[in-house]
């Protein structure tokens, strides 16, 4: 049971460094001696809390509070979630998306494509739905 609440604390102290809006993962953190299942049940057990938020699977963010109540991270980091892994490009954003960025148009998507070498499954993280293309 100590060995768990170490690990808790571990994982709260890094949290704290971590600034709000700021979308991160199980990569995040120094790999502890107890492994990845005890990060994740610590990550888990914070949102249920309500001090971080879960993105999708793996991925938290903790929010930033406003008079409005919890703000949703930005899109362009739920973007860079979505096209990096670590520092390494895996994707790049394209479609509907990229148009409203580049002002081609004034309509605004809430599918994001992400073009990819490998084809993966369509998901949906907060209100948008990400395909992804080769």
């Amino acid at each position: 049971m100590k060995a768990e609440s170490n690990i808790h604390q571990l994982v709260t102290d890094r949290i704290e460094e971590i600034p709000e809006g700021i979308i991160f993962d199980y990569n995040s953190f120094e790999v502890l001696p107890s492994g990845e299942l005890s990060l994740a049940k610590a990550l888990s057990r914070l949102a249920l809390k309500g001090s971080i938020v879960r993105l999708s699977k793996g991925k938290y963010y903790k929010p930033k509070e406003s008079l409005f109540g919890k703000l949703k991270p930005a899109e362009d980091e739920i973007i860079k979630s979505l096209t990096y892994k670590g520092d390494k490009v895996m994707g790049y954003l394209t479609g509907g998306a990229l148009y409203n960025r580049m002002a081609l148009t004034t309509q605004v998507p809430n599918v994001l494509i992400i073009a990819t070498n490998t084809v993966l499954p369509p998901k949906k993280v907060q209100q948008y739905r990400v395909k992804y293309s080769k």
